[in-house]
This record gives C-alpha cells, sequence and structure tokens, in this order.
C-alpha cells in the first residue's frame, strides 16, 4: 500500500467506525495490516533511490574516465564545474521542495558526495597540482563531511565515514600514538577526530529522531566496524 493510500485509510477508518462500517477494533486491525506494507514499499523505494542515484554517479565518472584524452583544459574544467554545481543545485532543490521525500533525500546527498569527488579528481589532474591520493581523499573528506547535516542523508554519511575510516588507517598506527601529530596526512589528527564528532553528533540526532529507520541501523553497523577497523590496526 502507498504512503498516500494509508493516509486516506487511517483519516477514513474514525468515519467508518461511528457509521457502523467497522469496529474499533477492527479499525485497529486494518491499520497494524497495512502499516507494515507502508513500511516495507518506502524502504525499497529508498534502497532504488541510493542505488539509482549510486549508479548515475559512477556512470558519469565512467564516462568521463572513458574520453578523458579527448577533452582539454577548458572542457575538463568547465565539465568539473558543472558537475560540482549541478549536483549541490539538485540537493538544494531537494532540500526546499522535497524536504519528506527521503528517498530523494538520501540518493541526492549520495550523488553529491560522489560528484565532489569526480570534480576534485579533475581540477587535480587537468592542473597537475601535486599531492598522494590519500591528500586528494583527505580533501575530499573534508569538503564534503557537511552534506549529511545540510540534507539530511544517511547515505551521504555513510560514504563519509567509510572514506574517514580509509583516511585515518592509512596515515596512523593505533590510538597509542594519537597525540602524536608528526603526521603526513593532509588532515591533521585533531581535524579528523574534530569531523567524528561531527558524524557522532549527526548519529545521536538519527538515534532521537530516526531511531528505527534502516538508516540508522546502517550507521549503527559502520561506526562498530570503523571503530574496530582502527583499533584493531
Amino acid at each position: 500500500m502507498s504512503k498516500e493510500t494509508y493516509q486516506w485509510l487511517e483519516k477514513e477508518l474514525p468515519s467508518w467506525v461511528q457509521e457502523g462500517i467497522v469496529t474499533d477494533e477492527g479499525a485497529q486491525v486494518l491499520l497494524r495490516r497495512y502499516v507494515g506494507e507502508k513500511t516495507s514499499s518506502r524502504s525499497s523505494g529508498i534502497a532504488f533511490s541510493l542505488l539509482g542515484f549510486a549508479l548515475v554517479g559512477l556512470g558519469i565518472i565512467s564516462l568521463l574516465a572513458y574520453n578523458w584524452d579527448a577533452l582539454g583544459h577548458l572542457e575538463r574544467t568547465l565539465f568539473a564545474i558543472v558537475l560540482l554545481v549541478g549536483a549541490q543545485t539538485f540537493s538544494f532543490f531537494v532540500k526546499r521542495y522535497k524536504p519528506n521525500n527521503t528517498a530523494l533525500l538520501e540518493g541526492s546527498g549520495i550523488f553529491w558526495f560522489l560528484m565532489m569527488g569526480a570534480s576534485l579528481a579533475i581540477i587535480g589532474q587537468t592542473y597537475h597540482l601535486g599531492g598522494t591520493v590519500f591528500d586528494f581523499l583527505s580533501i575530499w573528506l573534508l569538503l564534503s563531511f557537511g552534506i549529511a547535516w545540510l540534507l539530511p542523508s544517511s547515505g551521504a554519511a555513510f560514504l563519509q565515514i567509510f572514506l574517514w575510516t580509509v583516511v585515518w588507517i592509512s596515515h596512523r598506527s593505533d590510538l597509542s600514538t594519537l597525540l602524536e601529530m608528526n603526521t603526513d596526512s593532509f588532515l591533521s589528527t585533531w581535524a579528523l577526530l574534530g569531523i567524528v564528532l561531527c558524524w557522532l553528533g549527526y548519529y545521536v540526532w538519527q538515534l532521537r529522531t530516526a531511531k528505527n529507520t534502516n538508516g540508522t541501523l546502517l550507521l549503527s553497523w559502520e561506526l562498530a566496524i570503523s571503530l574496530f577497523s582502527c583499533l584493531s590496526r
């Protein structure tokens, strides 16, 4: 049952009870019967939205990589700007006009995150800015960590936590050297820890507002895996 149909049924049942069409117990049974289908349909829609936006983003990146040699400096720069601005514009459009559409919010967050990385890679390769691949990942992490809060998007938060884990493990040994500042990472230890605090704040907010959603459950698992990976290194 769609969300609109369920809301219509929920609105009509009180009048049906007053007219004697169904009993009060029967109305409650009907609501319990279809609320599961509503939740299942919503979860499926979000899953397909996430997959769809991820595939679109990866498809754009693959298309660009295939035609890389045929593009000049100007074309690459314009392409990077269009990708980033387009993804941001779409995300803010969804935030402004579709704030209750969880599927679009989650998907646009993932798309924005991927296009951020693609734009940074294009600019870096076009103008030969130098640095290591982990410098690129660190900059990507720094510029994109606010996406989860702005939309919000648990899908974007999931990818950012994964990226943070990669950056942390690549540049640090274990927590016994946590306070050492002599690192070759673009981001300092304290900057990475500050980003973690922001995500923990987002996670606590999700627990308070959407405790039983699939997105919150997914973040719980990833935070546990990320912590285990950092401690076991």
